[in-house]
């Protein structure tokens, strides 16, 4: 892809009439795994099913670039809306530009599109003019939101095999009301990628689904921001996005204030830091 072409978050796969989110789940997930994906987990909410895949590739390329790991992984989400099901998928070059990873990922942004679209042109959306890869790369809401060099820290644990055994076993108990999606393990040591679902909890009313009803509520749904993603890095250091920064990604147009605005979410970011501090403390 050349430097100017402009790159989207998503790109639509189809539109289904006549079918539910669990039907296409299964189809989805067998096509993909001949194409030499694994569906390593899933977010499940009311008409939404979101289905998160890596490679081997993919993870090799994520582990190339320090704090690579956000971009080892792809989402496919599968959400009902009037009579039909979208189909949408995150563009690999698109999320790995805004992650500042290596070039190669946009060979997995080709292979993907062919696997799910063939011959067709894909649909890009998530926003009306999409970004440059140079404007991802230094991507920036407006001036005073976070960047991507601006993540939350959430813990520093001794070493790596520390940090993933105590999130491994908060996870699966939901600590903070945040819930285990699925864990990717970079080759050679070199860092893991948790992706967590968040339930309302005292610490954070704002769950996926909460925030999902503030702001998605386009014509084409952007369901595929889900999950979040906390990653660890070799040297037992744990963060997550701003999650000023990940909303803004996946929402690029949302507007700053009015209803269904990042207005609408005040708060949402400090009480999604408060969750993960607690998921990621030792208990």
């Amino acid at each position: 892809m050349a430097g100017s072409e402009r790159l989207y978050p998503f790109f639509k796969v189809e539109d289904v009439g006549s079918a539910t989110v669990e039907d296409l789940e299964q189809s989805y997930t067998h096509l993909l795994t001949e194409a030499g994906y694994q569906c390593v987990g899933k977010v499940t909410l009311t008409d939404i099913i979101v289905l998160v895949f890596t490679s081997d590739k993919m993870q090799k390329i994520a582990g190339r670039t320090r704090r690579g790991a956000y971009g080892a992984v792809f989402r496919l989400s599968l959400t009902k809306v009037d009579d039909q099901v979208q189909v949408l998928c995150t563009s690999p070059a698109y999320w790995s530009a805004a992650y500042r990873m290596d070039v190669a990922m946009k060979e997995v942004d080709r292979e993907v599109r062919e696997a799910l679209v063939q011959d067709k042109t894909p649909e890009y959306c998530g926003s009306e003019k999409g970004k440059s890869e140079a404007t991802l790369r230094k991507y920036q809401y407006t001036i005073g939101m976070p960047n991507f060099n601006e993540p939350m820290s959430l813990r520093k644990f001794s070493s790596l095999e520390e940090a993933t055994s105590v999130l491994d076993t908060n996870l699966a108990s939901g600590v903070g009301g945040v819930h285990r999606v699925y864990r990717v393990d970079l080759p050679g040591g070199g860092g893991t990628v948790f992706g967590v679902h968040m339930e309302e909890s005292p610490l954070n009313e704002f769950s996926d689904a909460r925030i999902l009803q503030e702001v998605d509520l386009g014509s084409v749904r952007h369901s595929a921001h889900l999950p979040w993603e906390i990653v660890v890095s070799p040297d037992g250091k744990v963060e997550a996005l701003s999650a000023k920064f990940r909303i803004a990604l996946s929402f690029p147009d949302l507007p700053m204030a009015g209803f269904h605005s990042f207005a609408s979410i005040m708060s949402c970011p400090a009480k999604i830091e408060k969750a993960l501090k607690l998921a990621t403390a030792k208990q």
